[in-house]
C-alpha cells in the first residue's frame, strides 16, 4: 500500500477564559507519513525537525502516534496495521502549540498533533471510517480534554467540552483578516 500523509495544525489552547475547552488552530503544521508494512510486527519511526534528537531517544513502544493508531484499530475491531512512521516536526515542541517533544504515552506533555495524526492515519486505513465527532471523542480520551485536539481536527476556533460518552464541540470561523503571531522562547 502507498504511504498515507497527514498534516496537523499547531493549536493554542486555554484561550482567554476557556481553560481546557477553548482552542485555536494556526497555520503551522507537523507532517506525518505512514507506510504500512504487512510483515512488520511493530511501528518504527523516523523523526525530523524540532526535537528530533529527543524523540529518537524515547521508547518507540510509548509513542503517541502508534498508540492513537492502535485505538482506531481497536474501535474498528480490526488487526493493527504496523509500518513505518516519519514525523516531520515543524511546530516548536513544548511551547504551548500542541506539539510536545515528549510525544509518548505518560509523558510530561502530550501532543495533539501526534494524537490526531495517528487517529487520522489509522482511520484512513481501517474499514470503520470514523467521522470527525468519533475521532474527537477518541482524541479527547487520549489527551484528557479537547482544547488542543478539537482545533487540530476541525481547524478554526473551537469550544469543546468532554462529557461521559461524547464531546460537545462548536467551531467558530476565524475572519481571514485576523492574523496571529507566535513568540517562541529559546528556553523550555
Amino acid at each position: 500500500m502507498n504511504t498515507v500523509r497527514v498534516q496537523v495544525p499547531a493549536t493554542s489552547a486555554n484561550c482567554g477564559p476557556g481553560f481546557d475547552c477553548l482552542g485555536l488552530a494556526l497555520n503551522l503544521y507537523n507532517i506525518f507519513r505512514f507506510t504500512p508494512d504487512e510483515n512488520a510486527t511493530e511501528y518504527t519511526y523516523t523523526f525530523e525537525g524540532f526535537g528530533a534528537d529527543i524523540l529518537r531517544a524515547e521508547d518507540p513502544k510509548k509513542n503517541l502516534i502508534g498508540f492513537a493508531m492502535d485505538q482506531v484499530f481497536a474501535t474498528a475491531q480490526e488487526p493493527i496495521r504496523y509500518g513505518h512512521i516519519t514525523s516531520e516536526t515543524l511546530i516548536p515542541p513544548s511551547r504551548g502549540l500542541g506539539s510536545s517533544s515528549t510525544a509518548i504515552v505518560g509523558g510530561l506533555g502530550s501532543s495533539a498533533t501526534c494524537i490526531v495524526a495517528g487517529l487520522l492515519a489509522a482511520n484512513y486505513l481501517s474499514n470503520s471510517h470514523l467521522d470527525k465527532s468519533e475521532i474527537l471523542k477518541l482524541a479527547t480520551e487520549i489527551e484528557g480534554h479537547p482544547d488542543n485536539v478539537a482545533p487540530a481536527i476541525y481547524g478554526n476556533l473551537c469550544c469543546a467540552t468532554g462529557l461521559k460518552n461524547k464531546v460537545l464541540n462548536t467551531v467558530i470561523s476565524i475572519p481571514p483578516e485576523l492574523h496571529f503571531a507566535v513568540v517562541v522562547p529559546e528556553v523550555m
